[in-house]
């Protein structure tokens, strides 16, 4: 590994680390006490005051952030981790509901190539139907603009590899699938128009859908939804949709503690 490529990944780790900070609305004494960091050396860092930091100090604070990284001797990369707890639960219960309704189902399927790579959360196939849904999980709303840009290049990316996989689908739709938390509700409120106009398809529309229904609707599809809900009807609508009851969660770190308590 060359010199040069830590030296990159340290000088963006700064960056990062903040911006997912804010993200996740951690303060720094947060993240101090998460970490084991002082919040005093966080602050440098954030700050690009990188001169005595070396990768144990980093691999700490990107671990206490649910962030996984690597390194190639070309380019090195940060990303989200899809393996942190709200995220993983979130997944792993969505898959587990749309095998029960007859999907195939998918999880991490790897998209693109060296320069750009992603990874699908949920990649569902109804053998009945012929419909192939490409599921992006959020567990917060941050970029409505960034959600867009993925959801499309996932959607162009699945007929590579659904013919791997052997699928034959007849239609293919995009679904976002958003933590239940109070936080997400209000950022599709406030983007309405946006969320109107790019998920015409609600949480009662894809309900018939994965119940292998014949209701494919044009456009993609939103709902919300809680990890640790045992209701049939598993999938929720938003409050701009009519919906009345309160969120499950106030926002992600209220969920990723409620979650630690409670294993599932």
């Amino acid at each position: 590994m060359r010199d040069e490529s830590v030296a990159r990944f340290i000088q963006d780790s700064g960056r990062v680390i903040r911006d997912v900070r804010v993200a996740m609305r951690l303060t720094q004494e947060e993240l101090s006490r998460r970490s084991g960091v002082s919040q005093s050396r966080i602050s440098r860092i954030e700050r690009g005051r990188l001169d005595d930091l070396g990768i144990a100090v980093l691999d700490r604070l990107l671990r206490a952030l649910g962030i996984r990284y690597w390194l190639e001797t070309d380019r090195p990369r940060v990303t989200r981790s899809t393996t942190d707890l709200v995220h993983g639960r979130c997944s792993a219960y969505a898959g587990r509901r749309l095998e029960t309704s007859g999907w195939i189902v998918h999880t991490e399927v790897e998209v693109g190539g060296d320069r750009s790579r992603g990874w699908i959360d949920l990649l569902a196939y109804h053998p009945t139907t012929k419909v192939l849904l490409v599921i992006e999980v959020k567990t917060e709303i941050v970029d409505v603009g960034a959600i867009e840009r993925t959801l499309n290049w996932y959607s162009r990316e699945a007929p590579n590899v659904v013919r791997r996989l052997g699928w034959r689908p007849s239609r293919t739709r995009a679904v976002l699938l958003v933590l239940d938390s109070r936080s997400n509700d209000d950022r599709i409120a406030s983007n309405r128009s946006l969320f109107r106009d790019r998920f015409p398809g609600r949480a009662p529309h894809l309900r018939e859908v994965i119940a292998g229904g014949d209701g494919l609707r044009q456009g993609d599809y939103l709902a919300l939804i809680d990890p640790r809900s045992r209701r049939r009807d598993w999938l929720r609508a938003a409050r701009v949709d009519g919906r009345r009851t309160s969120p499950a969660y106030i926002d992600y770190i209220d969920a990723a503690r409620r979650l630690e308590r409670d294993p599932g």
